[in-house]
């Protein structure tokens, strides 16, 4: 009986462990997976094929209150090199790039680190 109880406490345990794992990254989905479509859709045209990027496949540093995502991605499939880029969103999430020598004044929100 106490052995049963050991085990649904750390079941309980580990379940409230990674439920808050997961809340601070959830805030700021909407704006990782928006650049990253349109980053795929980008690179489709760029290279003139279809370019499924994923967010596994990237590094991500958002600031200044999700307004900015600081991006690392491989712009061709499998690819170890990794291209770089500051997007902008704006108000009615549209997306915008700019000079990476912005993000100097800017401070971080939430970092997501997937490939080296």
């Amino acid at each position: 009986m106490k052995l049963v109880k050991v085990c649904l406490l750390a079941l309980s345990l580990s379940v409230f462990l990674v439920g808050c794992g997961n809340s601070e990254s959830k805030k700021y989905d909407e704006k990782i997976d928006l650049v990253v479509e349109d980053t795929s859709k980008s690179l489709t045209r760029v290279y003139e094929k279809e370019r499924d990027l994923k967010r596994e496949e990237c590094n991500f540093v958002v600031y200044d209150n999700k307004h900015y995502v600081y991006m690392e991605y491989p712009a061709k499939k499998d690819s170890k090199k990794l291209s770089r880029q500051l997007l902008k969103i704006d108000a009615d999430n549209e997306v915008s790039m700019i000079a990476i020598s912005y993000m100097d004044g800017l401070d971080s929100d939430y970092e997501e680190y997937n490939v080296e």
